[in-house]
C-alpha cells in the first residue's frame, strides 16, 4: 500500500513538473502560456504530496525510511519550482515550509 502511494505521488511530481515546463518553455504558444496554473500547487500538495505523507507517517516507526524518500523527493521538486522562479514563489515557499514539518 505505501509503495503504490509513493509511487503515485512521484508520478504526480514528475508529470506536474513536465507540464509547468511546457508552460514556461519560449516555443509554448499563447494560450499553453496564459493556463491558469494558480490551483496547480494547492492541488499538488492537497491531493499528492499531503496524503502521501500522512499515510506514512501514521505508520511510523515501520514507515520511517519510506517517509524520508518522499520527503526528500517533494522537498527537492518543490524547491526546484521555487528556484525556477514560477510565479508562485510565495505558494512554493509555503509548502517547503509544511515539507518541512515532516521531518
Amino acid at each position: 500500500k505505501w509503495q503504490t502511494s509513493i509511487k503515485l505521488t512521484q508520478e504526480l511530481l514528475k508529470i506536474s513538473n513536465q507540464f509547468f515546463l511546457v508552460c514556461g518553455h519560449h516555443s509554448a504558444s499563447e494560450d499553453l502560456r496564459q493556463l491558469p496554473l494558480e490551483n496547480m500547487p494547492p492541488r499538488i500538495w492537497g491531493s499528492g504530496i499531503q496524503p502521501c505523507l500522512d499515510l506514512l507517517r501514521g505508520h511510523l516507526p515501520a514507515s520511517r525510511d519510506h517517509v524520508q524518500s518522499i520527503f526528500s523527493y517533494a522537498y527537492a521538486m518543490v524547491a526546484l519550482w521555487y528556484e525556477a522562479g514560477h510565479p508562485f514563489e510565495g505558494t512554493w515557499i509555503k509548502y517547503l515550509g509544511k515539507l518541512a514539518e515532516y521531518r
